[in-house]
């Protein structure tokens, strides 16, 4: 079985007395092995620290984020990228999304985090501190975008021939670069159900 993140949105997570009480949740995505830029555009709208909604843990391991604004985020990043052959991901990605809206994303790195050699909530932190500051991360994610087409483009010759093409027909290198963005990833039905408790 593959260590995943695990993405969900919830309505609340906390009762009037601070204590942590999800909502209304429901499955977004979950990714095997990383943390996809995705995951962390969507969580980058004031991220905070929160108990975790899947594992019965005394550290905060998760991080929870305003939904819509999340969105935005991801959506102005999508718009960045200027490739044909990934509209139908964008379009696909957005109305997922809004399908599914609620008040917050949380994110669920438990997995991740346990392949590590260390304690989760110092990673937590961590992972908190680099979503809050993506922009780095943002411009080398659409420079190595803009390389996979470079280099696709010289596989098939011409860009003509790249505009053209089936994104089906574009080369398996490629299309490993574009998933790596998670955007193929969306679906309600998660190894990980979260009980409302």
């Amino acid at each position: 079985m593959a260590n995943r993140s695990y993405l969900y949105a919830t309505n609340s997570y906390k009762d009037e007395a601070g204590t942590p009480l999800y909502k209304d949740i429901v499955g977004i995505s979950e990714y095997g092995y990383d943390i996809p830029i995705a995951y962390k555009l969507l969580l980058s709208a004031n991220p905070t620290i929160v108990r975790s909604s899947i594992w019965d843990l005394s550290g905060d391991i998760a991080i929870l984020s305003p939904f819509d604004e999340g969105v935005n985020r991801l959506s102005a990043f999508l718009d960045r990228i200027d490739i044909p052959h990934i509209d139908g991901l964008k379009k696909n990605s957005l109305e997922f999304l809004e399908k599914h809206r609620r008040k917050y994303f949380l994110l669920e790195c438990g997995e991740i985090f346990d392949m590590e050699d260390e304690d989760l909530e110092p990673q937590n932190r961590r992972l908190l501190n680099n979503i809050a500051s993506l922009d780095s991360e943002i411009d080398a994610c659409l420079a190595k975008v803009g390389a996979e087409v470079e280099a696709e483009i010289q596989r098939m010759g011409s860009s003509d021939q790249f505009l053209s093409a089936e994104y089906k027909n574009l080369s398996a290198e490629f299309r490993l670069g574009i998933r790596e963005l998670g955007l193929e990833y969306w679906s309600d039905v998660l190894y990980y159900s979260p009980s409302e408790s």
